[in-house]
């Protein structure tokens, strides 16, 4: 799946807030990273040009989104179906923390207003091509996918504090029967140490390993 080209014009990103000062500006630079990871030639190359965006969509210290995320969210989706399978496994890894939720950190730039619920919602636009990845041939394909649809299945969970997450926790599932299915299909199909590892933290953990300190799980693209 190729990038959207049309909409990598580096004029387009230049606004938005970005990169380790967070400044306006650094945006542009996103464009040249995303076709260095839709380029990549394995898992370790693309790691590296995530890597790179990350630091350019998430503040450093707090985990929270920059600007940028709106728009790299897409891109990153559409890589999810690459033909290259370390760019799968990474956009799917890097999807994981885009998904998890989670506050805009630069509230003072233009755009800010609904922008975590406009993430989440360019994340959940790929949920078919997530579902689609569980039947990979790479292992690590299969476990970005699951990983990542087991964190949109459980966003809501993530946002509870105190009672009112205990409560959820000891109340019935709050997955959707889809969500349940699969989970109980991959559990009589994929027998991969690597793939087993993260289904039994799904199905023991409701909140499948989520800590405090940031939303995403025990898990790195």
């Amino acid at each position: 799946m190729e990038l959207l080209e049309d909409e990598l014009d580096p004029a387009r990103w230049a606004h938005l807030c970005s990169g380790p000062d967070h400044y306006p500006g650094g945006g542009a630079d996103i464009p040249e990273v995303l076709r260095g990871l839709a380029g990549a030639e394995d898992h370790a190359e693309a790691r590296k040009w995530a890597d790179r965006l990350y630091e350019l969509v998430f503040h450093d210290h707090s985990g929270g989104y920059l600007l940028p995320a709106e728009q790299v969210a897409p891109q990153l989706v559409r890589l999810a179906s690459s033909e290259r399978a370390g760019v799968r496994a990474v956009a799917l890894g890097f999807l994981v923390y885009l998904g998890a939720g989670g506050p805009l950190w630069a509230e003072d730039c233009p755009g800010a207003g609904g922008f975590d619920r406009r993430v989440t919602d360019a994340v959940w636009a790929g949920l078919e091509t997530y579902y689609a990845q569980l039947k990979a041939p790479e292992v690590t394909v299969r476990v970005a996918a699951f990983v990542l649809i087991t964190v949109l299945e459980h966003e809501a969970m993530l946002a509870l504090r105190g009672a009112a997450r205990m409560a959820a926790e000891a109340g019935p599932p709050t997955t959707s029967e889809r969500y349940r299915r699969t989970v109980e299909r991959l559990h009589e199909h994929d027998w991969d140490p690597a793939f087993r590892r993260y289904l039994g933290l799904a199905k023991v953990d409701p909140l499948f390993g989520h800590g405090e300190e940031y939303r995403g799980i025990e898990y790195t693209y």
